[in-house]
C-alpha cells in the first residue's frame, strides 16, 4: 500500500508534491527540533532552511517561478521565521 505522500504525489506532479510536503514538513519541524532542543532534527530542518535559501532568486523570490500563488510561499516563509528567531542566522531578515 502506498504512503499519503505517494499517493498524493500520483495526483500532482512530483516536483510540486515534494515542495508542498516539505513545506509543511518545515513548518512543522523546524519548531519541534529547537523546543526539543534536538540536533538530529534540527540538522533534518537545516537541510530545508539550506535549500530555500541557497535557490532563492536574486529578487528574494522562493518557490517555483512557475507559480505565481503566494500563499504556498507564505507557509514556508513562516517556517523560516520560526527558524531565524530560533536562530538568529543572518541570511533570514528578521
Amino acid at each position: 500500500m502506498k504512503s499519503f505522500t505517494e499517493q498524493l504525489c500520483t495526483v500532482v506532479r512530483a516536483t510540486e508534491c515534494a515542495m508542498a510536503f516539505n513545506r509543511w514538513v518545515l513548518d512543522g519541524l523546524v519548531p519541534l527540533a529547537y523546543l526539543l532542543e534536538d540536533a538530529r532534527l534540527k540538522a533534518k530542518a537545516q537541510k530545508y532552511v539550506d535549500w530555500i535559501l541557497n535557490n532563492a532568486a536574486p529578487s528574494g523570490m522562493i518557490g517555483p517561478t512557475a507559480n505565481h500563488d503566494w500563499w504556498p510561499r507564505m507557509v514556508a516563509v513562516k517556517a523560516l521565521v520560526q527558524y531565524q528567531e530560533a536562530t538568529n542566522d543572518p541570511r533570514v531578515i528578521p
